[in-house]
């Protein structure tokens, strides 16, 4: 087995009994190890490393936001939504969750077929969503997620407000749920804060 050791820590060339004395004690040391040992000069090196890698990790921890928002309308006065089903979309848990969602600002839903909307239903929800299957980490069996969904919300027909959802790249809200990954789309269309 092959050892490599990098002591950028010790000087390169030991002209003092001193560095002559580290190094005697040092080798031996590392020779017994298994592994790479990387030592660093400076410590504000490590701490550089340190900061950069935790803003790099809060950022790809960071919820997903509604994207391409449109508001071509006042949607805040809206109490009641008939959610047009789509039956091309098969993420299981996509109408329940949107349901979920619009609970939480006081609207109430009920799913209907696109073709028989009544004319009861002035306000109406389309929504399309794709799903993907991929492995989570250290899994071998694939998984269902979902990737990507748009919702369009129309009050007699006329388009009121819109938003998107698409998953990042080295993002961590790919294996979140299909609740909280649309939550924010809900926020956006109706234009203000859960009740």
């Amino acid at each position: 087995m092959s050892r490599f050791v990098l002591l950028r820590s010790l000087p390169s060339s030991p002209s003092s009994l001193s560095a002559a004395l580290r190094l005697a004690v040092c080798v031996p040391s590392v020779l017994a190890l298994d592994a790479c040992v990387i030592m660093t000069p400076s410590p504000a090196v490590e701490a550089l490393e340190l900061v950069s890698a935790a803003a790099v990790n809060a950022a790809a921890l960071a919820p997903g936001s509604a994207q391409n928002v449109v508001q071509l309308g006042d949607a805040q006065q809206i109490r009641s939504v008939c959610i047009e089903y789509n039956r091309r979309v098969e993420v299981p848990d996509f109408v329940p969750a949107m349901q979920a969602e619009l609970a939480r600002y006081g609207v109430e839903s009920r799913v209907m077929d696109a073709g028989a909307l009544p004319a009861t239903c002035m306000t109406t929800l389309q929504y399309s969503a794709l799903m993907q299957w991929d492995r989570r980490l250290f899994s071998s069996e694939y998984t269902p997620y979902l990737s990507t969904a748009e919702l369009t919300l129309r009050d007699r027909g006329r388009v009121v407000s819109s938003a998107s959802y698409r998953e990042r790249l080295m993002s961590t809200d790919k294996w979140q749920s299909t609740q909280k990954k649309i939550a924010p789309l809900i926020e956006a269309l109706l234009q203000r804060p859960a009740s």
